[in-house]
């Protein structure tokens, strides 16, 4: 995934901000306070909803109800250009989401879209808090995961976790038929 443009509307400490980023390694810096892991935070808004969010979804909007919060992110993945689009609305902060795919609407309503992300990045929020990045305070995501757990996330990433689920139950069903065959000439043996 890479990000080409940003859009931010009502956002947390950003009224409104446009972004077009360049390709290759991109340093932000700034006082405490002024935005820099909110614009992380963003992305992963974007991709994933309100769930991905450090505040209540009450909270997000910098100018109160009256204004929707609206986040826009453009990005390519896999030789495909997708926008996100992810809002909340009114009193109650409802949230919207529309994921299109060039000029083609591929998701509409939070459900499809979220479910449309994991399916086309191959991760979930988790995966990608610990992979995309790491989040204020959260550098060793990694390191404070079991063994078993950082395995499990590796082979996520990688797409390959269905190689090894297959590895898995081969060698499952082979141990099976050796136990099987085991107690097959045991007692063929005992006649």
């Amino acid at each position: 995934m890479r990000v080409r443009e940003l859009s931010l509307r009502n956002y947390r400490v950003f009224e409104e901000l446009d972004l077009e980023l360049p390709a290759g390694v991109i340093g932000i810096f700034g006082e405490n306070g002024a935005g820099k892991t909110t614009l992380m935070e963003s992305i992963a808004f974007a991709c994933f909803g309100v769930d991905a969010a450090r505040t209540k979804k009450q909270e997000i909007r910098t100018q109160g109800v009256l204004t929707d919060c609206a986040v826009r992110v453009v990005f390519e993945h896999g030789g495909r250009h997708y926008e996100l689009r992810r809002t909340l609305r009114g009193r109650g902060s409802t949230p919207e989401a529309e994921l299109f795919v060039g000029e083609l609407l591929l998701a509409s309503g939070t459900s499809e879209v979220d479910a449309e992300i994991r399916r086309i990045l191959h991760m979930d929020l988790r995966v990608f808090r610990s992979s995309v990045f790491a989040e204020q305070k959260q550098v060793d995501a990694l390191s404070s995961m079991r063994p078993a757990e950082r395995k499990e996330m590796a082979l996520l990433l990688l797409g390959i976790k269905p190689v090894d689920d297959a590895r898995t139950n081969a060698c499952r069903e082979a141990r099976a038929a050796k136990q099987s065959a085991d107690e097959l000439a045991g007692s063929i043996a005992d006649t």
